[in-house]
């Protein structure tokens, strides 16, 4: 899991409560993904590519029971696309992802 320093946490609040844009690293196990998920994203593994989320996170029941059990990472992405936003992901050759969140 990624441990997310102080100005982590200060510019993800930032940009919820303003809008703005974000980025951040997120540590590889954040991003766990499918060979076949892999290979389909291409190129834009590495360049970019935006991965939205499940629509339940849509629902209000299913928003409240995610953020509640959430921790680290998992809840950003549910208060991000609840508020019209996307994020933006990138493989870096360490391994780790870079996430660029727009709102």
């Amino acid at each position: 899991m990624t441990a997310f320093t102080q100005a982590d946490r200060d510019g993800i609040w930032s940009v919820l409560e303003n809008g703005g844009s974000y980025t951040t690293k997120l540590a590889e196990n954040e991003m766990t993904m499918s060979d076949d998920v892999i290979e389909a994203l291409g190129d834009t593994l590495h360049t970019g590519f935006v991965m939205p989320p499940t629509s339940l996170i849509y629902l209000d029941e299913a928003a409240t029971k995610i953020l509640h059990l959430a921790d680290g990472w998992t809840a950003v992405p549910v208060r991000v696309y609840r508020r019209g936003g996307s994020i933006t992901y990138k493989k870096l050759p360490s391994g780790e992802f870079e996430a660029t969140i727009n709102i």
